[in-house]
């Protein structure tokens, strides 16, 4: 269970769980193991994350959703698996406000948590569906089960295994071997996305010691062992759009001669100096030659 919106400087905790334990059991569990049992636990809640396989990312968006408090996240997690779908991880959040204000009528009204009325992440910050991403991969480059996820927000985000530093800041806290207190600094400016290496930096599968615009599939690894790929469901989208208006752009030429009118033979002779690609239509009436463009 993710819990890096908690403490960074400890992505995730280990659980040994039943298909019968609730995401509220777990949201209480966490906080007890990241030295937060004094915290309400209604103020927090479970949010369960589904990556698309990566060659589907840009036509498929991550999906993030808060669970019901009696939902079963290890059965989620059985069932999800089954479908083939790609990768699936749970984290632990902060609620948003509504959220907590729908717990309190409900509670109010002394009736169970409405699946229906709880509102969605993806919807209620949709734009952040199309922010670059980090997803946590093998060393092999094949894709993990349960990957860590990192999104990258506008302007700059500091990469490190420095906890001190990622107070008050946008933090990737990395630990491992190769890893920097000061690891590299990610500056996101208007939808270009620059790395900027201090440490041990690896760009697919190169050595890195200057900055470098990330591009949608790179491959980086941050010192010895920690490898991610980069993912940006925007640029996937501009190529997309921008393909489609090629394709169109090519289908409408093709559509204008398609629907040129088929002339009689009559009268049309093929000048022995003009192109081959020219036709002439000879007038009977009068001596004037028009020339249209052949189509191919």
């Amino acid at each position: 269970i993710f819990g890096d919106a908690l403490n960074p400087s400890i992505p995730y905790k280990i659980f040994l769980l039943s298909i019968e334990d609730t995401a509220e059991w777990i949201v209480k569990e966490t906080l007890e193991k990241y030295g937060l049992k004094h915290e309400d636990p209604q103020n927090y809640c479970l949010l369960q994350i589904i990556i698309p396989p990566r060659d589907q990312i840009g036509n498929t968006n991550i999906k993030e959703t808060i669970l019901h408090d009696k939902e079963c996240p290890l059965n989620i997690y059985s069932n999800h698996l089954q479908k083939n779908q790609g990768s699936i991880t749970f984290k632990v959040i902060k609620c948003p406000q509504e959220y907590i204000e729908i717990r309190k009528q409900l509670r109010t009204q002394g009736t169970t948590l409405d699946t229906n009325k709880i509102p969605s992440i993806q919807y209620r910050t949709i734009i952040n569906d199309q922010l670059p991403i980090f997803i946590e991969i093998n060393h092999d480059g094949t894709d993990l089960l349960t990957p860590r996820v990192f999104k990258l927000y506008p302007n700059t985000t500091y990469v490190g295994r420095n906890a001190k530093s990622a107070i008050g800041k946008q933090y990737f806290y990395l630990d491992g071997v190769g890893i920097d207190r000061d690891h590299c600094t990610i500056q996101n400016q208007n939808g270009t996305v620059t790395l900027i290496p201090h440490g041990e930096i690896w760009f697919n599968g190169k050595l890195a010691s200057n900055p470098f615009i990330l591009q949608h599939g790179a491959v980086i690894r941050f010192g010895r062992n920690s490898t991610y790929c980069y993912c940006d469901p925007q640029s996937v989208q501009k190529s997309k759009l921008i393909s489609g208006q090629r394709n169109l752009h090519n289908g409408d030429k093709l559509f204008v001669y398609g629907s040129l009118p088929i002339l009689p033979m009559n009268g049309i002779n093929k000048m022995n100096n003009s192109p081959s690609n020219a036709l002439h239509i000879q007038s009977k009436k009068t001596s004037s030659t028009h020339v249209i463009e052949q189509g191919y």
